[in-house]
């Protein structure tokens, strides 16, 4: 609050700070994220999967649900490595590959049919 408020001081304007707790962390459950990689790497091949280990702030609503039970998040790549990257996932010029809609479903079913121990 002092900072922002010695900021806007310095500019010659005034700030009101009202901090409202938000968003809980998400955590995965170990178990779960297990299952999904092995899954995924059944489905799409060791290779094709990448382990994230930086800290992300994609949280939103699904970190609630994870509060309340069992759930582990995941990121789909969607982008084809063969064209430049120009513009990030929240711009209006993003031109994702859509065949990652068909990724996204093989990770999502073989994942299920793991956690369910269907096998496949």
């Amino acid at each position: 609050k002092e900072m922002t408020e010695s900021i806007a001081s310095s500019f010659g304007c005034t700030a009101e700070v009202d901090y409202v707790q938000g968003y809980p962390n998400l955590i995965n459950d170990a178990g779960l994220l297990d299952k999904v990689r092995s899954a995924c790497c059944d489905a799409l091949g060791e290779e094709n999967v990448v382990i994230n280990t930086t800290a992300s702030l994609g949280g939103d609503d699904f970190a609630f649900f994870c509060h309340e039970a069992r759930g582990c998040y995941f990121n789909l790549g969607c982008h084809d490595p063969k064209k430049p990257e120009r513009h990030g996932l929240h711009s209006d010029l993003f031109d994702p590959d859509e065949k990652c809609i068909k990724t996204g479903i093989t990770a999502e079913v073989y994942s299920v049919l793991k956690i369910m121990g269907i096998e496949f």
